[in-house]
């Protein structure tokens, strides 16, 4: 994939992960009893980019970035994310899909890693999304 054009997709999923954060931190007081969980999602972030900044070169910096902010929606997801832990798990698994793409990208090929983007993305936004669907939050909240 040329750089520009994966710079323009991590943008748009920056600004996507963005709005989910806004959503999520906006969804309720902070669960205290998240607070290990959200620690180990962050502990997790912080090994998956030890692993990945040495690979992605002149990409390090929007990498860096992107991965910041998804971190931070996974927390507030596990934190925040409403009633449903369905809402945490999609955001978590929503961060595998993610480092899936930069592993698949900058450090080796990974077999079948459409298959398994996919799968994981598509599950990620169906979880995200149970908690908006089931309590027609977007409609309380806009």
């Amino acid at each position: 994939m040329e750089r520009n054009a994966f710079i323009y997709g991590l943008s748009a999923f920056l600004l996507a992960q963005l709005s989910y954060l806004i959503v999520l931190i906006s969804s309720g007081p902070i669960r205290p009893a998240g607070i290990p969980l959200a620690i180990g999602a962050v502990l997790i972030s912080v090994a998956i980019s030890w692993f990945l900044l040495p690979h992605t070169g002149e990409m390090r910096v929007p990498v860096l970035v992107y991965g910041s902010v998804i971190t931070a929606m996974a927390v507030a997801a596990i934190l925040c994310g409403g009633n449903q832990w369905l809402v945490a798990v999609g955001a978590v698994i929503f961060t595998v899909s993610d480092a899936l793409i930069a592993a698949n990208r900058f450090v080796a090929e990974i077999p079948a890693a459409t298959f398994l983007i996919m799968l994981t993305y598509y599950t990620a936004q169906y979880l995200l999304t149970t908690d908006a669907r089931s309590n027609n939050y977007a409609a309380e909240k806009v």
